[in-house]
């Protein structure tokens, strides 16, 4: 029996060790980098784009808890900055940049973050603008057209999708010649 009790106490101080010791302070740290690299092909022409990149600070204060570099820009036969910094200063931190598209577009991300926002993480996202300031149609199945979103929390969630193809004006003016004669058809009817 004494040896259970002492099995049982020893154990509850473990825990307590490991919940309220110091290296509980740095469980939720983040300090990675990742290359990404999207093919920009379709792009390639058109004029008044913008890299965008975003960083929401989950805290809705502004807690300087997370940095975001963006280094090692490579652009193919195309032109835009050679890095970009982010620090969740405030809520909502945009940085855009003027991009002038080459066949790829290549850059490593480094976040470094510490003492996350609970229960709400810093977001990350990277869209490209066309010249409207809209994102341009791409692959990320939540419908906001980022090129990179990430939840920045432990360990890291991210989702990197592909820029669609941008559909060529004439084919628009097909589609909407068809619309067209499918709506006169309905009317003759």
């Amino acid at each position: 029996m004494k040896n259970r009790c002492k099995i049982g106490v020893a154990t509850l101080l473990a825990g307590c060790a490991l919940l309220f010791g110091p290296s509980r302070a740095f469980a939720d740290d983040i300090n990675t980098t990742f290359p990404v690299t999207f093919d920009t092909s379709s792009l390639v022409g058109q004029s008044g784009l913008e890299l965008a990149f975003v960083l929401v600070d989950g805290s809705g204060s502004g807690d300087n808890n997370t940095t975001i570099s963006l280094t090692g820009f490579s652009f193919g036969t195309g032109s835009g900055p050679s890095s970009a910094s982010l620090q969740d200063s405030q809520f909502f931190n945009l940085v855009t940049d003027p991009f002038v598209p080459g066949n790829a577009l290549s850059f490593t991300v480094g976040i470094l973050s510490t003492n996350l926002d609970q229960p709400t993480p810093d977001f990350f996202e990277f869209a490209i603008l066309n010249a409207s300031g809209l994102p341009i149609p791409t692959s990320d199945p939540s419908g906001l057209d980022s090129l990179i979103l990430a939840d920045l929390t432990s360990p890291l969630s991210s989702q990197i999708s592909a820029v669609s193809t941008v559909p060529e004006p004439t084919s628009l003016v097909l589609f909407g010649t068809g619309l067209l004669i499918l709506g006169f058809g309905k009317l003759r009817r």
